[in-house]
């Protein structure tokens, strides 16, 4: 009888409490897009085209649909929650992505601080989006209608959602094959985005059988992986769901957070979950996010899981053999482990079997002397069970496997490090701690007017520039200095090779000119490829350039530009990042114009969420621009811009001077380092300070200068006018 009272009570204040909504349009309406539109990669929806390119208030919907995801397991971000709703009964078109996030709806509608947009718990809350977004109940939500990467989503409104259904209603998953979302492309070897059929199923719950899990990476807080049919084309699947990650992003109680996917090569009975879409790998595609542990599906067969592999030694010579080590392992027994190798120059692989002692799961397997200075050899482990379960690790022989470089003088260039002939770009050394012998000039460094990241180069030349990290006194290099490198740990930083735990000596640190920009050509660097590779981590130069995007980010402003040699419709974007300290997020669109013409552009070539970017590392990288708040262009070469820092507890006296001034502080320094940089972040004055205040006198030329203090534990920055 009580619980019965309190069922009725519940549904009598959803019903008191919920929101008067306008009149429900149909998801399948709302996401629908005409097939031939879909066949030439247009996917954009057809009744509804103009909210995509300027969302607006008026492009409001409100929906009614089956709740098919648990908002508190959302695990992709903490400022943000998102779930699905499906329609029962319809197969295509027929899902949507219903998302809670504040500050993605004040940047589209204005809805902000005072009206329940301030944050999001308050907009969880205008919502009720936990409490009525249960999996099976039909709910009705107003929002905007919006497009990220492609992908179509509602942003809720701060208006109360509905429950319409309490009964909860089961979505059967839509049983599809890989090849209506991704199709191997047997000339190039790439997998092709299946717009047609694939978009009338985004937003929705669909199922693959008899899968092979392939492309394992990553971990421990998250995994990477894909699935594949018996021809090879395969779709990534998505940790979206808080039950596929290791971290705490989510609102719900996950115990214990020890997820690991299945090995690569494990088959499948099924796998089920929602299909997305986004950009990963330079691409748009479609994804598979499961929701559930259950959402995978038992097991059908397990080949051998291969791990810890090395080889020994780590830097070769041309004439030294080379040893082979891999740890093998199975459920049942593992029949056998060889060995797939490729010299130098050498265009198909030599299999060996790789050796054991009984009862160990230690593999070895010695590789011939390669013969080449500087030559690169690949290989792959094939693993097989008694059951006669097999897998490659990597996955295939497609040249994305393992490698080493033979090196007679040891690494004594960046090239060493940086040179891959491997499809995904992995360092030679990637994952190792290894002894470097490299003299190089910084080319950006960590200063109030510079690009805040520490990069060195040692010639003029692909595969020359690197970025260093994990030493505390980096902070200290400036432009220009030389540096020996002597030991570091090399790795990966999501694609971009970097110096970790860098161990180096300063060999010289004045009158050093600065390194000279490579030419390069914005068509080439904004194309994912080995030959784009190449320029990562060098300092480059564009002229002639346009502006041709003042936001490629569509409605998102993320403070990226592009950049190419034309502005037309179909013109290719070289993006231009903002992570300069001396570069602010909002310059893209008050300090630029489209279709604006600069002579030239400089920067470090880098790589980030699945674009080639370029990284100015200050504005007298940028041959002109529209100054803020003016409509006037600066001229670089002059004493006027607008450098901006953070001045506080540093008191600069006087200010403009001859170069002559006195420098003051709240509190007293012990063998502080003062500096003095010009506009191209170049230290053109330095001296040591004691005390709370330090009388310094220059023989500047008159200009704009940033003076920093460093002690052992901060940094302070002021402006300094000479004139």
């Amino acid at each position: 009888m009580m619980r019965n009272l309190l069922i009725t009570l519940f549904v009598s204040c959803a019903i008191a409490l919920s929101a008067q909504h306008g009149r429900v349009t149909p998801i399948d309406s709302i996401v629908y897009v005409v097939a031939d539109s879909l066949k030439v990669g247009k996917d954009l929806p057809t009744n509804f085209g103009g909210y995509y390119t300027s969302a607006r208030r008026t492009d409001t919907f409100t929906i009614e649909g089956v709740v098919t995801f648990d908002p508190r397991l959302y695990g992709l971000s903490t400022s943000r929650k998102a779930a699905w709703l499906q329609l029962p009964g319809v197969d295509s078109f027929a899902g949507i992505h219903v998302m809670v996030d504040n500050g993605r709806l004040n940047s589209l509608t204005g809805l902000g601080p005072g009206s329940g947009g301030a944050n999001l718990p308050t907009l969880l809350s205008d919502v009720k989006f936990y409490e009525n977004f249960r999996p099976g109940f039909t709910v009705k939500v107003t929002g905007v209608l919006d497009v990220f990467s492609q992908y179509k989503q509602l942003l809720l409104f701060p208006e109360e959602s509905e429950i319409t259904n309490f009964t909860p209603t089961t979505i059967t998953p839509s049983v599809r094959e890989i090849t209506d979302f991704s199709r191997l492309d047997a000339g190039s070897g790439d997998q092709v985005t299946q717009y047609y059929p694939g978009e009338k199923y985004e937003g929705m719950l669909v199922e693959f059988k008899n899968v092979v899990v392939t492309d394992v990476s990553g971990g421990p807080s998250r995994y990477f992986w894909s699935i594949q049919d018996n021809n090879g084309n395969k779709l990534g699947v998505y940790d979206l769901s808080g039950f596929f990650r290791n971290d705490a992003q989510t609102d719900s109680a996950i115990d214990p957070r020890n997820f690991m996917p299945p090995a690569a090569g494990t088959r499948l009975a099924y796998i089920r979950g929602v299909v997305q879409q986004l950009s990963a790998q330079g691409r748009n595609q479609y994804q598979l996010s499961p929701r559930y542990k259950d959402d995978i599906g038992p097991v059908l067969a397990a080949p051998p899981v291969v791990a810890n592999v090395t080889n020994s030694p780590v830097v070769p010579t041309s004439l030294q053999t080379v040893t082979i080590t891999a740890e093998v392992t199975d459920d049942i027994s593992v029949d056998s482990v060889s060995i797939f190798y490729k010299l130098p120059n050498e265009s198909t692989f030599t299999r060996i079997e790789m050796s054991t002692t009984p009862g160990s799961d230690i593999y070895t397997a010695t590789l011939p002397a390669s013969g080449q200075d500087r030559g690169t050899v690949t290989y792959h482990i094939f693993a097989k069970d008694g059951d006669g379960n097999y897998r490659y690790y990597p996955d295939s022989l497609d040249g994305s496997g393992f490698s080493y470089l033979t090196l007679n003088n040891g690494i004594s260039k960046i090239r060493d490090i940086q040179f891959t002939e491997v499809a995904n770009g992995n360092s030679n050394f990637i994952n190792k701690s290894v002894p470097l012998n490299i003299n190089a000039r910084v080319t950006a460094a960590n200063n109030p007017v510079d690009l805040g990241i520490v990069y060195v180069q040692d010639t003029v030349d692909l595969w020359s520039g690197i970025e260093l990290r994990g030493n505390s006194n980096l902070s200290r290099l400036q432009r220009s200095e030389v540096v020996n490198i002597t030991k570091g740990y090399i790795r990966e930083a999501f694609g971009v090779t970097v110096i970790d735990s860098v161990e180096y000596t300063i060999v010289t640190s004045s009158n050093v000119p600065q390194i000279t920009p490579l030419a390069a050509d914005p068509n080439v660097l904004a194309t994912r490829n080995l030959t784009s590779e190449a320029y990562e981590g060098v300092l480059v130069e564009l002229t002639n350039v346009k502006v041709n995007s003042l936001n490629p980010d569509g409605t998102s402003n993320f403070g990226e530009w592009a950049v190419g040699t034309s502005d037309t419709a179909n013109a290719a974007q070289y993006r231009v990042d903002d992570l300069s300290n001396d570069i602010n997020q909002g310059f893209n669109v008050d300090s630029l114009t489209l279709g604006q013409d600069l002579a030239f552009i400089r920067g470090i070539a880098y790589f980030s969420f699945s674009n080639n970017k370029l990284l100015p590392r200050n504005r007298s990288d940028i041959a002109g621009f529209m100054a803020r708040d003016t409509a006037t262009v600066v001229d670089t070469t002059n004493d006027t811009m607008n450098i901006v820092v953070n001045s506080r507890n540093l008191n600069l006296y006087p200010n403009p001077n001859n170069g002559t001034f006195t420098i003051g502080f709240e509190e007293v320094q012990s063998n502080a380092t003062l500096s003095v940089f010009d506009r191209t972040g170049r230290m053109v004055y330095t001296n040591n300070v004691n005390g709370n205040q330090a009388v310094i006198s220059t023989n500047l030329s008159k200009g704009i200068y940033i003076v920093q203090v460093q002690n052992k534990t901060e940094i302070y920055t002021g402006k300094l006018i000479i004139k």
